[in-house]
C-alpha cells in the first residue's frame, strides 16, 4: 500500500511564488561535496542559467527553472511507499533555505518513495541528467538508489535505477553533489512514457533511526560535468 503525503502546493502554481524574497545575500563559494552551509538562501553548486534548460518538482528544490512539474495531489503525486520515512525540513541545506531529512520509520525494512505520475506517462524525452546533493553519516544510504520509471511498447515499467555510492557518494556527514546520466540508470528507462519522475529506494533491510538529507534535485538537458 502507498501512502500518499499532502503537500501544500496549489496545481499550475510555481512554488517559488510563495517563498519569501532572498533579497541579495552574500553566496559562498559552494563547489561539490564542499559542506558549505549558509543561514539565508543559496544557489547550489551550480546557480541557474536561463539558458541551461533546468526541470524541477515543487519538492527538493527551491529555485528557479525553466520547466517544473508541480505536485497537485491528483496528476502528480509525491508518495512515501508503505510509510517507510518520514520527510522533516532541515536548516543544513546548499540550495534555497532547507533540505529534507528523510528518517527512516522503525520496523519499515526498506525505504521508499517517489513522484508519479498518476494522471499518465510524462515525454522526458531530451533531459540526460538527474543532479541531487546528499547528505549523511549511515553507511546504510551509500545502498540508496535513485532512478526514473518509464513504461515501454508494451505498457510494462522499466524501473531504472543508480546506486549512489557509484556515483560519488560516501556516507562521511559531508555534502556530495551528483550527476547522474540517465544513460547510466540499470535499465535505462524508456522516457517517452516516464511514469515516474524520481524514486528514492533503498532496498531492505535498513536500520532504524538513520536518515539523510536530501536537496538541489533537477534534471538537466546536457550532462554537467
Amino acid at each position: 500500500m502507498r501512502t500518499e503525503l499532502l503537500l501544500s502546493v496549489v496545481a499550475a502554481v510555481v512554488a517559488v511564488a510563495c517563498r519569501p524574497d532572498p533579497g541579495n545575500p552574500d553566496y559562498p563559494d559552494i563547489s561539490a561535496d564542499s559542506g558549505a552551509v549558509d543561514d539565508g538562501s543559496l544557489p547550489g553548486d551550480t546557480p541557474f542559467d536561463p539558458s541551461v534548460p533546468r526541470l524541477a518538482f515543487s519538492v527538493f528544490y527551491e529555485g528557479q527553472s525553466t520547466e517544473e512539474i508541480v505536485i497537485d495531489n491528483a496528476a502528480v503525486n509525491y508518495f512515501i511507499y508503505d510509510n517507510t520515512y518520514v520527510p522533516i525540513p532541515d536548516e543544513d541545506h546548499v540550495e534555497g533555505f532547507t533540505s529534507d531529512r528523510l528518517a527512516v520509520q522503525a520496523g519499515a525494512g526498506y525505504l521508499g518513495g517517489g513522484i508519479n505520475f498518476s494522471g499518465g506517462p510524462i515525454d522526458f524525452t531530451g533531459w540526460t541528467t538527474l543532479h541531487v546533493a546528499l547528505k549523511s553519516e549511515d553507511l546504510n544510504f551509500e545502498g540508496l538508489t535513485l532512478g526514473v520509471d518509464g513504461a515501454d511498447q508494451n505498457g510494462d515499467i522499466i524501473p531504472g535505477r543508480a546506486v549512489v555510492s557509484d556515483f560519488g557518494f560516501v556516507a562521511d556527514g559531508e555534502w556530495h553533489v551528483l550527476n547522474i546520466p540517465i544513460s547510466a540508470m540499470v535499465p535505462v528507462p524508456p522516457l517517452d512514457q516516464v511514469t515516474a519522475g524520481l524514486q528514492i529506494i533503498r532496498p531492505g533491510p535498513v536500520e532504524a533511526d538513520t536518515s539523510f538529507l536530501i536537496d538541489d534535485v533537477y534534471f538537466t538537458a546536457e550532462e554537467v560535468e
